[in-house]
């Protein structure tokens, strides 16, 4: 009997270990393996924006107070550039939504044509359909209910280093950064109030 209920519990043990989807955090709560890597990369993301994001324009501010965070935000950009050049980022979970060939005026001096880019980017598993990362803590006048939208590209060499990539798939996603870029305020439209936006765009090889 005894030897029964051990292989009963070394299979179960054993099923759970390769086929388990979930782990449990601190406070007990069950997490999905999308979700944890989501998070991951999310501060990931967050990480490398430093405090850029705090300068970015409200509906209230007035048209010098948009000047000024604007030009503080494109400083804070370029030192962000110069900084992180170089440097390798790792995804745990980014989603593959396209290739296409690289266009002329994104190539750098002694790269020719005929790369390719392969565009990806993250989602909350949790709100499907909307690419980027979400901040539900966020202040609405702040952010669109904290949504920050999110585009990350891979540059490679040529033609046949993408023929296999397929879109929606998703996995690891590592690379050296080339650039990156960054927008956020809030935009207004002839016909309508317009609203919050935030843009990540980084470049990788």
């Amino acid at each position: 009997m005894f030897k029964i209920f051990s292989i009963i519990f070394v299979l179960v043990f054993s099923f759970n270990f390769i086929h388990g989807q979930s782990e449990t955090t601190e406070t007990g709560e069950e997490v999905s393996k999308e979700e944890k890597y989501y998070l991951e990369d999310r501060n990931t993301l967050l990480n490398l924006l430093g405090n850029i994001r705090d300068f970015r324009h409200s509906e209230v501010d007035t048209t010098l107070q948009i000047e000024m965070k604007v030009k503080k935000i494109k400083e804070l950009r370029d030192r962000l550039n110069k900084n992180l050049k170089g440097t390798l980022i790792h995804l745990k979970w980014a989603e593959l939504k396209n290739v296409r060939p690289v266009e002329k005026i994104q190539l750098r001096p002694g790269e020719k044509m005929g790369m390719y880019q392969a565009e990806y980017s993250i989602s909350d598993p949790h709100r499907l359909g909307f690419d980027g990362i979400i901040l539900e803590i966020e202040k609405p006048q702040n952010s669109s209910e904290g949504q920050i939208q999110v585009r990350i590209i891979k540059f490679h060499p040529n033609k046949e280093s993408v023929m296999n990539l397929k879109k929606q798939s998703k996995g690891e996603l590592s690379g050296k950064i080339r650039k990156l870029l960054y927008s956020g305020g809030h935009s207004t439209y002839y016909d309508s109030e317009g609203g919050p936006y935030e843009i990540i765009e980084i470049e990788i090889e």
